[in-house]
């Protein structure tokens, strides 16, 4: 959070053989954390550093405002669902982090259905660190997509 506030974001990494574009990198799906650990870290041990350095990647939201949600809803979390606390079992955290994937599956074109509510509402609930780690993926395939050198 202090690099953010006085450096800003992070550059991206340089190309990797394992970069894809992003729909790629959305179908690869959550579960793939190994590819990028330095992500996978950080969604694990400071996600709500991660998740609002997402949110402003990918416009929806400035870090500060994304990064004070988020952990102000999780400590709300931590005071009332203590039992729950790794589990993001019937909370307005898992809501936002919906909303957010939802707003990443219009941005690319991807299919917006019953079935994908079904499947990012388990994802936001269950998973929540594996959905952040990959969105933050994708969000890093769009900038080297969106910042990549054109031919011509």
């Amino acid at each position: 959070v202090m690099m953010h506030s006085t450096r800003g974001a992070p550059p991206l990494d340089p190309p990797k053989d394992t970069d894809r574009d992003p729909e790629a990198e959305w179908a690869v799906g959550p579960f793939n954390a190994m590819e990028d650990m330095q992500v996978t870290k950080w969604a694990l041990f400071c996600p709500g550093t991660r998740w609002a350095q997402t949110a402003e990647q990918t416009g929806f939201l400035s870090f500060w405002v994304a990064f004070w949600i988020i952990n102000v809803l999780w400590f709300v979390k931590w005071i009332y669902f203590w039992i729950c606390t790794w589990f993001m079992l019937f909370d307005i955290t898992g809501l936002v982090l919906i909303v957010h994937r939802r707003r990443m599956r219009r941005m690319l074109g991807l299919p917006t259905g019953i079935l994908s509510w079904g499947e990012d509402c388990c994802l936001s609930f269950f998973c929540a660190f594996n959905i952040i780690a990959h969105e933050a993926r994708v969000a890093k395939a769009v900038l080297r997509k969106t910042q990549a050198p054109k031919d011509g």
